[in-house]
């Protein structure tokens, strides 16, 4: 009760976002403290909830919460499904949250990686056994295209220059993602 659901064919699937959009605040500060509010909020509803899984899309937003979060709901007894997106996470977090970051993927009872390669290297980095991490490609997105458009139609469309110098990105542009200029 109180949980937005999913109907499905044979379950119910309860569907659970309590973090706000971090990235709209300006300082850490307020980001930092409504990660902090989510996660307690989260660990409530979690209790609550009598859920049989709980699955996490781990991004390495902040750490010491997340691995509160993680060593919490251990502790509570619940099963954690945790989707890794960044086996190595991105430098500023790397450089001053490693162990906790090992104790929060430790904390959980499976994984899911997005290509056989991470698969791989998760067990490398975390001594996790290759039978708990799970392979699960990103799909085509193919079937949520219209059409094809044409280029200089599109380009008029949004009116970008014919001229103009186009790339597409997948996803936030941080250095460590090999993106240059």
């Amino acid at each position: 009760k109180g949980f937005p659901s999913v109907e499905t064919d044979a379950n119910t699937v309860k569907i659970v976002r309590l973090f706000p959009n971090l990235r709209v605040h300006r300082f850490a500060f307020v980001k930092g403290l409504l990660y902090l509010i989510g996660t307690i909020r989260t660990l409530w509803l979690i209790k609550r909830g009598n859920f049989d899984v709980v699955h996490w899309q781990h991004y390495n937003t902040f750490p010491p919460a997340e691995t509160l979060l993680a060593k919490s709901l251990r502790w509570l007894g619940q099963k954690l499904v945790i989707t890794v997106h960044d086996i190595d996470p991105w430098s500023a977090v790397k450089a001053r949250f490693t162990t906790l970051l090992r104790t929060t993927f430790m904390s959980a009872h499976g994984y899911i990686v997005h290509h056989e390669s991470n698969r791989e290297l998760l067990s490398q980095r975390y001594g996790i056994a290759l039978s708990d991490i799970s392979v699960v490609p990103h799909g085509s997105y193919l079937e949520f295209q219209s059409g094809m458009q044409d280029k200089i139609l599109s380009r008029q469309l949004l009116e970008i220059p014919e001229d103009a110098r186009v790339v597409l990105f997948f996803g936030e542009i941080r250095p460590e993602k090999g993106l240059t200029h």
